[in-house]
């Protein structure tokens, strides 16, 4: 997570594999998930990530600041594998101040499924790990 003026922006990076487990996003069933099966299924994909992840933001005025169109989705490698990087972003009327997650995604299918939030305000500090 990440502000610059006012405007949020959170990171949110998803293994493919989780994704495939309960989204069934591998179509011809191959073992192999390809970007166009993960494109055709982008509007069920982030409705699946919202549903898991909500987030409100609100500014210093105690007001909430508005969602912004989702950014076009990427692929990157960690070291366990693929993963689906999207990103959230709200713009406020003044400083963000404040931001509530509630986080469950992938609770029915992984219990154990934990999100690692990192605040990295670009300050030139060492980004803070929140789980």
């Amino acid at each position: 997570m990440h502000t610059v003026d006012q405007r949020v922006e959170l990171r949110v990076d998803v293994a493919l594999r989780d994704l495939d487990r309960d989204l069934v996003l591998d179509t011809d069933d191959d073992g192999l998930l390809r970007w166009r099966e993960i494109r055709m299924r982008m509007a069920e994909i982030d409705a699946f990530v919202d549903r898991g992840m909500k987030a409100t933001v609100r500014d210093q005025n105690g007001r909430r600041c508005g969602p912004l169109p989702n950014p076009t989705p990427d692929i990157t490698r960690l070291s366990d594998g693929a993963y689906l990087l999207l990103k959230r972003q709200w713009q406020c009327d003044t400083s963000p101040i404040a931001l509530d997650l509630r986080y469950s995604l992938f609770a029915t299918t992984d219990p154990t499924h934990r999100g690692i939030l990192i605040d990295d305000d670009r300050t030139g500090l060492p980004p803070r790990v929140l789980l």
